[in-house]
């Protein structure tokens, strides 16, 4: 019993570790391809705007990060996802 909660455990964090991983390799590739930053700079920039998505009101910040970044709003919506959040 002990060692299925254990693998149930790890099979659940390994499902949600792997969706941050793939969003973050997802918003790296958009920026790689429409802007001209290198890779460590890409590399703080989806760290940041993953640090700011976690914050209660951060989404403005993320897509604040995202937009200073990009030539244009259509790779701001791209990087994000979705389109920006509304004003509170």
């Amino acid at each position: 019993m002990r060692q299925a909660r254990w693998l149930l455990n790890f099979l659940l964090w390994s499902a949600l570790w792997s969706a941050y991983v793939s969003c973050g390799h997802y918003v790296f590739a958009v920026l790689r391809e429409r802007t001209g930053l290198s890779d460590p700079q890409l590399v703080a920039v989806v760290d940041a705007a993953a640090r700011w998505l976690a914050e209660e009101r951060g989404a403005d910040y993320a897509w604040a990060l995202l937009e200073a970044v990009s030539r244009d709003e259509e790779t701001t919506r791209l990087a994000f996802r979705v389109d920006r959040p509304a004003a509170r």
